[in-house]
C-alpha cells in the first residue's frame, strides 16, 4: 500500500469537518470560478478590444480548451511523478500571471491576437494540469470511502459556478471592461494558491521507480482500456459527450431561427441544465446507497434516454418549455453520473496510476467534445439543425448499453485498490 498522501486520515467522520478537504474545496472556488469568468472574458476581450471577426472569437474560445487535446495524455504521467499539491498550485499562479499581462499590455496599447491567444492558451493548459492533480489528490486525502461525498460536493460546485461564474463575467465585463475582468479572474488563481499553501505536503507516488516516459503513458492507456470496468465507462462516456456536443451546437439554430425565440431562451436552457447537474450531483450519494453503485452506473443513463428523445421535439414556445424540462432530466443524470464514475474509477486505481488514469479520461471525454461540434455541424449542414439534435439525443438514448452489456455493471464486486 503506498505512502503517499496528502493526509493521513481515514473515512473522516464528516467532509465538514475534514480540513484537508475544505481547504481543497474552497480553493476549487476560486480556481474554477475563475475558468468560468474566463470561458465569457477571452472571447469578449478579443471582440470588445481587439475588434476581432466571429472566426477569431471563435478560436480564442478554442484556445482556452485545446490543450486537453494537445497536453491531456502527458499531464498523466507528469501528475503521478510530482507533488499534486505543488502542480495545483503552479498552475493557478501560472494562469493568473498569463491573466494579468493582457489588461497590463492592453493598458499599454501594446495587447495583439496572438498574446490573447497565448493567455488563453496558459489558462487552459493550467486548468488542465490542476483537474487532473486535484482529481488525483482526493483518494488520499479523504479516503477512497469518503470519495462520492467528496465528489458530490465538488461537482455539485462546478455546476454552480458554470452558470453562476458565467454570468458573473458578462456582469464584470460589462462594468470593469474585459481586460479588466480578468484581473478579476487572476485574484481568483491567487486566492486558491494561497490556501492551497495550507494542505500538507505530499510528494510523488511512484517516486523512486519512476517508469520512462513514454513507458509510463502507455501503462497508463492499457490500464484503462483493459480494465473491465474502466474500458466501457471511458467509451460511454465519450460517446455521452459527443452527443450531448452535437445537440448544443445546433440549438441556436433550432431556438433563434426555427422557434423565432430570443438569445435570452437559448441561454435559459442552457442554465437549467446547470441546475440539473447540480441537483444530480446533489443526489447521487443517496441513489448510490439506494440502488447500489453497479446498477447506477446504467440506470441514470437508461432513465434519461426517453427525456434525451423528447429534446429535439420542440416545435413551437410550449414544446420548448417541455424540451427544457426534459433537458433538467438529462443534465441530473450527467450530474449523477459524474458523482459515481468519477468516484468508482478512483477508488479502481493504484495510487501510483491516478495522474495516468484521469489524463486518459479527460483526453476521452474532452476530446470527443470537438468531434461532436463537427458532427453536430455536418449533419445540420447536409440536412437540417433539428436532423443534428435527433442525431444527438439517439447517440445518448442508447450509449449507456455499453455499460449494461459489460462487467461495470457488477462492479460492486470489484474490491477497491489502494496500492
Amino acid at each position: 500500500m503506498s505512502t503517499a498522501s496528502l493526509s493521513p486520515r481515514r473515512e473522516p467522520p464528516s467532509l465538514r469537518s475534514h480540513r484537508g478537504f475544505r481547504t481543497l474545496f474552497l480553493a476549487g472556488v476560486g480556481s474554477k470560478l475563475g475558468a468560468n469568468l474566463g470561458a465569457v472574458a477571452f472571447p469578449l476581450v478579443a471582440i470588445l478590444a481587439l475588434d476581432a471577426s466571429e472566426g477569431q472569437a471563435s478560436a480564442v474560445a478554442v484556445s482556452t480548451t485545446v490543450a486537453a487535446l494537445l497536453l491531456g495524455l502527458p499531464a498523466g504521467p507528469w501528475t503521478d511523478g510530482h507533488s499534486k499539491r505543488a502542480i495545483m498550485i503552479a498552475s493557478d499562479v501560472g494562469r493568473a500571471a498569463a491573466l494579468v499581462s493582457v489588461p497590463l499590455a492592453w493598458w499599454f496599447e501594446v495587447l495583439t491576437l496572438p498574446h490573447l491567444f497565448a493567455a488563453a492558451f496558459l489558462a487552459g493548459t493550467g486548468r488542465l494540469f490542476f483537474d487532473v492533480a486535484q482529481q488525483s489528490a482526493l483518494p488520499s486525502l479523504v479516503g477512497r470511502d469518503g470519495l462520492t461525498s467528496a465528489n458530490s460536493a465538488i461537482v455539485s460546485l462546478d455546476a454552480v459556478l458554470h452558470v453562476g461564474g458565467r454570468g458573473l463575467g458578462g456582469f464584470l465585463v460589462q462594468a470593469l471592461t474585459a481586460p479588466v475582468a480578468l484581473l478579476v479572474e487572476a485574484a481568483g488563481y491567487l486566492w486558491s494558491a494561497l490556501l492551497l499553501t495550507k494542505l500538507p505536503a505530499d510528494r510523488a507516488a511512484n517516486r523512486g521507480k519512476a517508469l520512462p516516459f513514454g513507458a509510463a503513458l502507455r501503462e497508463g492507456g492499457r490500464f484503462v482500456f483493459s480494465h473491465p470496468v474502466l474500458r466501457p465507462l471511458v467509451l460511454a462516456g465519450g460517446l455521452n459527450n459527443l452527443a450531448s456536443q452535437t445537440i448544443v451546437v445546433m440549438l441556436p439554430f433550432v431556438v433563434l431561427r426555427d422557434l423565432g425565440l430570443s438569445a435570452a431562451w437559448f441561454g435559459a436552457f442552457l442554465a437549467v441544465g446547470g441546475v440539473g447537474t447540480f441537483l444530480g450531483a446533489s443526489l447521487a450519494r443517496r441513489l448510490t446507497d439506494r440502488l447500489g453503485q453497479g446498477r447506477l452506473l446504467w440506470a441514470t443513463g437508461a432513465f434519461a434516454a426517453p427525456f434525451a428523445l423528447a429534446v429535439p421535439t420542440m416545435a413551437s414556445p410550449l414544446g420548448f418549455g417541455l424540451a427544457t424540462v426534459a433537458w433538467v432530466v438529462v443534465c441530473a443524470s450527467f450530474g449523477v453520473d459524474n458523482v459515481v464514475k468519477v468516484s468508482l474509477r478512483q477508488r479502481l486505481t493504484p495510487d501510483r496510476l491516478l495522474g495516468r488514469m484521469n489524463s486518459v479520461f479527460r483526453f476521452v471525454l474532452f476530446g470527443t467534445i470537438p468531434l461532436g461540434a463537427a458532427l453536430g455541424g455536418f449533419v445540420g449542414a447536409t440536412w437540417s439543425a433539428r436532423s443534428a439534435l435527433w442525431t444527438g439525443a439517439a447517440i445518448m438514448a442508447v450509449q449507456w448499453l455499453i455499460v449494461f452489456f459489460s462487467r461495470a455493471r457488477r462492479s460492486d464486486e470489484f474490491e477497491s485498490t489502494e496500492a
